[in-house]
């Protein structure tokens, strides 16, 4: 069972302000006391709640990368990897996540697309010359 953001600020003896604060690297945090409670995180094994996170800043932290659905799997194309990985690579650096999706014939508005339909993502990136133009999706 995950530890709570109550417990690491119990246990570090600071508000739960503060130790959010803390934990998500924001002003107002004395060194020492960002230390403490980073330190009682580690020691507790705390990991960030996405869910909960994203509830708290509307942001899923998350990009879509959408290739259209080819007969070919998408592993032996020699294109379209080597770009998602840089695409990946690129996310990763600012905190991003990557999602890989296929883009099919049913999907022809942003209602039909899930990963936009259900806020999954904070953005897509439609990859490949044969996916409708973003007009379409609008």
């Amino acid at each position: 069972m995950s530890v709570s953001l109550i417990e690491i600020a119990a246990k570090a003896g600071v508000s739960l302000a503060t130790a959010s604060r803390a934990l998500n690297g924001k002003g107002g945090v004395k060194p020492e006391t960002r230390e403490r409670v980073l330190a009682v995180a580690k020691e507790l094994e705390y990991s960030v709640n996405m869910a909960a996170r994203v509830l708290a800043t509307s942001r899923t932290e998350t990009i879509c990368y959408a290739v259209n659905q080819r007969r070919a799997p998408l592993d032996v194309d020699p294109f379209y990897p080597n770009i998602m990985h840089g695409v990946e690579a690129e996310l990763s650096r600012h905190g991003y996540h990557l999602l890989l999706s296929t883009i099919g014939d049913e999907h022809k508005s942003i209602a039909t697309f899930k990963p936009i339909a259900e806020n999954r993502v904070d953005g897509v990136i439609l990859a490949g010359p044969d996916i409708p133009p973003v007009s379409f999706w609008n």
